[in-house]
Parts: C-alpha cells; structure tokens; sequence
C-alpha cells in the first residue's frame, strides 16, 4: 500500500484560505467552531483532508442556516430591501472632534527644587 504525501494545512496557510485572522481562528477552535487541530511540538496542524471537507461542508451549509434552500443562493445575494430597513440597528451619534486649536498651556506649578549652587565659573566671572 502507498501512501500519498500531503502538506498538512498550518495554522497561518488556515488564516490565509479563510481570509480570517489567526486569532479569528483561535477563537473558533475555542468555541469549536472549526475542527481541533493535531499538535506536534509547539505547531499545529489540520490534514487537508479534514481541513477542506469542514470548509465544505461549512460553506454548504451557510444558505441552509440563512433559511435559503439549496441552489437559491441569487436569493441570499439579493434580500428584499423590506428586511434591511426594518433589521437595520439605530445609527450610532456621531463623535465629537476636539477642537484643533491650540488652547494656553495651563500654569506650571512653582519648582519646589533647591536653588543652584554657585560654580567656580560663576565666581570668577567680571
């Protein structure tokens, strides 16, 4: 029997595929929304066959979790404008800029330092 090589997926190739953060990653392993990947050392790595059937099977089932049959997907790309006014969130206020105009510098306060000792320059000066 041979065995076919493979190059098992890293997690940087993972973030890479999924156009996601690594972190964006670790946090789906946390919340097991992806496949635990197999530790060797410090790296870790998926077997592309794992890999790619989960992304599959995940970009599969994307318009089936929306409500959107399968082969419908013109209907996700295109939802009824209705829908997007009323799920809408309200518009957040706007930030106020501060002002660039430089305003007075505030006072400083006494130095509460020790006055100078008097150098040998400042002695023998005319």
């Amino acid at each position: 029997m041979t065995v076919l090589p493979f190059t098992p997926v890293t997690k940087k190739r993972a973030a890479d595929i999924l156009q996601v953060s690594i972190r964006t990653l670790d946090y789906w392993l946390e919340h097991d929304e992806m496949p635990a990947p197999e530790h060797i050392g410090r790296q870790c790595y998926w077997h592309p066959d794992v890999f790619f059937s989960w992304l599959t099977a995940k970009l599969n089932s994307a318009p089936a979790e929306a409500g959107i049959p399968l082969g419908d997907e013109k209907a996700a790309a295109a939802p009824e404008t209705s829908k997007l006014v009323a799920d809408k969130a309200p518009a957040r206020p706007a930030k106020q800029r501060r002002s660039t105009a430089r305003q007075s510098p505030k006072p400083r306060a006494k130095s509460t330092a020790k006055p100078r000792r008097p150098s040998v320059d400042d002695l023998n000066a005319p």
